[in-house]
């Protein structure tokens, strides 16, 4: 194999290496959380603002896994598997702080 193809072919390694399965799936609507009751999110968040961050969720989230019950971590453990999926699904600030708004309803007991 010439030079060049080597090159190339690690070239192509590492960028799907590195980016994972950002592109490689799609999102999965049936892996995102259950829908939360209307009025379920007051006071955080209004109807509409949860239906934007499911769509977030879906579209980020559910590309690479399943639904994760927020509530089935400690707040410790929750707050380390945000910060290492939001870097990994490339969350700007905004994007980042409204999905933490969302999940947050589902670490609420009922």
């Amino acid at each position: 194999m010439s030079p060049r193809r080597v090159s190339l072919a690690m070239t192509v390694g590492v960028l799907l290496a590195v980016t994972g399965c950002a592109g490689s799936r799609q999102p999965n609507a049936a892996a995102a959380p259950p829908p939360l009751p209307p009025g379920g999110g007051a006071p955080l968040l209004t109807n509409e603002q949860i239906a934007a961050a499911r769509k977030l969720y879906i579209a980020k989230c559910t590309a690479c896994h399943k639904y994760y019950p927020p509530a089935d971590y400690s707040a410790t453990d929750w707050e380390t598997w945000m910060r290492k999926m939001s870097r990994k699904a490339r969350l700007k600030p905004p994007e980042d702080q409204t999905l933490r708004e969302y999940l947050s309803l589902y670490r609420q007991s009922p």
